[in-house]
């Protein structure tokens, strides 16, 4: 009676194994997506679905010759889509072609088996329309258009078979960059509906005589997509925007590169032109102008029509000017030195004293100085002064002294004033009739104040604080002259 009993518990746990398995099998769904396909491709003609849960089924492609393709799918337990591409021996121009696609257990159990009909509808045939096949350029010169088309309307690629000679944009405008003769090549290519297409351009350059402008945007910076070129006047006169990088440099993969990203404009001797036009900002600097030295003041715009500002063959550097920037220079400069303990506070000479190899002690003025002129590269603001090395001194008149005229500008009185008003490298002055005890510190952005300050009950120090905004806030209502008290700023 025993063994009968155990008998019937095996016969029952193995009846429900089997049920669940089968209602498991049952519950998965296969589907096909294109039942019917009319392909132009036979090269590329695909047979796409889904299964409900991937569990390393088989899928099988066959024909009325038997089996054309198959695919394995993963053993993932959830919703797989597929695609199995149908051989292009198997399908017949000239016919409607059928395929049965059965998916099967990795056991070889059919789940499903479902139907595909494939025809095939040839594509039609189109050209390419090129009003002229040969052009004759100069270089520099401007951008000339090949104005081509394709019969069907469709967009159309450019190709240069040698870039160093001519480049050619996605609109067709041939960018002339060297002397020499290359073929651009008119392609018309991978459209469902058409046949390719193409046709082939000779261009032939001739070089005039020119100058080039190598421009230095510096890092993490673009060119704007508003490219140098001819003055539109009654002069015939023009210029070539030629994007090269400079042999020697690396052009930025993406943005955000370290990379310094030079690009160059070769322009024609005696003709009005535009320079290249930087973009208006790269993070939080906006672009002001072109110098001709690195800590120089901007002498062009962007896009800043000229003539003849080198000789023929000649090369001259332009330097992008971002407001900001060298002031952040100075500031990342006075950190780093407020963070080395050989530099403290202290009254003296009032020449700079790392470059004349004295104490290391500054007062607020010239550590502010010594920031600036150290941290841009621009010795300048270190000019012979009154008291020798000009050192910014604590009156208004001062800070537009000798060299430094221009430089600095008075953006208004601390009563008048927000920490929202400030940028990084502003200098915060408390007024004081050059009688010594007037102080100044520099802004550091994140309401940070760097300064060189006379410290009680502790050593004299450069350091940086917290702070800034209430800082200012009693500058600008009780301590020294409030109604004197003001806000200088670096315009470069």
């Amino acid at each position: 009676m025993l063994r009968k009993l155990h008998f019937l518990t095996f016969l029952i746990t193995c009846i429900l194994a089997f049920t669940v398995i089968s209602v498991a099998e049952s519950e998965v769904r296969f589907h096909i997506y294109n039942p019917t396909t009319v392909t132009t491709n036979v090269d590329a003609t695909y047979i796409q679905g889904d299964i409900s849960r991937a569990k390393g089924q088989i899928i099988k492609v066959n024909g009325p010759e038997g089996l054309v393709a198959e695919k394995t799918l993963p053993d993932t337990g959830k919703k797989y889509s597929f695609r199995i591409k149908v051989p292009k021996e198997s399908i017949k121009t000239d016919k409607i072609n059928s395929y049965s696609v059965t998916a099967t257990t990795a056991e070889g159990k059919q789940i499903r088996t479902t139907y595909v009909v494939v025809k095939y509808k040839p594509r039609k045939d189109q050209s390419i329309d090129v009003k002229k096949k040969e052009f004759e350029v100069e270089c520099p010169g401007e951008p000339v258009a090949i104005n081509a088309s394709s019969s069907a309307g469709l967009d159309l690629d450019y190709q240069s078979s040698n870039e160093d000679i001519v480049k050619v944009d996605d609109e067709g405008n041939i960018e002339a960059v060297g002397e020499g003769t290359a073929e651009i090549s008119v392609i018309q290519s991978n459209d469902n509906e058409y046949e390719d297409a193409s046709e082939t351009i000779k261009v032939s350059v001739k070089e005039v005589p020119h100058f080039t402008v190598r421009f230095h945007l510096g890092k993490n910076a673009e060119l704007s997509e508003e490219e140098g070129g001819k003055e539109e006047t009654e002069e015939d006169a023009y210029i070539e925007a030629v994007l090269d990088v400079e042999e020697n440099a690396e052009e930025p993969e993406e943005e955000g590169s370290d990379e310094d990203l030079i690009v160059e404009q070769k322009i024609a001797v005696n003709q009005k032109t535009k320079l290249l036009a930087a973009n208006d900002s790269k993070g939080d600097y906006e672009f002001i102008g072109w110098a001709e030295s690195e800590t120089g003041q901007p002498q062009y715009d962007n896009s800043e029509t000229v003539i003849d500002i080198a000789d023929e063959d000649q090369t001259i550097d332009l330097y992008a000017v971002w407001h900001g920037e060298r002031a952040q220079k100075a500031v990342d400069w006075a950190i780093e030195l407020a963070a080395d303990d050989r530099f403290g506070y202290g009254r003296g000479s009032s020449e700079c004293c790392i470059c004349h190899n004295l104490v290391k002690k500054y007062t607020c003025m010239p550590f502010i100085a010594a920031s600036y002129a150290h941290g841009i590269g621009d010795l300048s603001l270190l000019s012979k002064g009154r008291s020798g090395w000009h050192y910014i001194h604590l009156s208004d008149r001062n800070f537009t002294d000798g060299k430094l005229n221009g430089v600095w500008e008075k953006i208004g009185l601390c009563r008048d004033l927000t920490i929202d008003d400030l940028e990084p490298g502003d200098v915060i002055i408390k007024y004081s009739a050059d009688d010594g005890h007037g102080h100044a510190w520099m802004y550091a952005g994140e309401d940070k104040i760097v300064e060189a300050v006379p410290a009680k009950n502790y050593a004299d120090q450069i350091a940086v604080k917290n702070g800034a905004a209430a800082k200012l806030r009693r500058y600008g209502s009780s301590e020294g002259t409030p109604s004197k008290n003001y806000v200088m700023r670096y315009r470069f």
